[in-house]
């Protein structure tokens, strides 16, 4: 257990309720518009479009406080 154990402890205790609060934050944006798919485009590169009318991510910062 060295200091990148720690580390990495220290991240994930730091990263988790960041994480709790950003999925709660989507289900119920998606809840609320009925969808039942919602794609994190910043890790999947599998997507080659995706329309902006169905792009929750500035709704998802709002709601968590954050203004673009």
């Amino acid at each position: 257990s060295g200091p990148e154990d720690e580390l990495f402890k220290k991240r994930e205790a730091l990263m988790t309720p960041i994480q709790e609060e950003v999925y709660n934050a989507v289900k119920e944006i998606s809840e609320l518009r009925g969808y039942s798919l919602v794609i994190d485009r910043s890790s999947d590169q599998g997507i080659i479009f995706g329309s902006p009318k169905i792009d929750i991510s500035n709704e998802v910062l709002l709601k968590l406080g954050y203004s673009r």
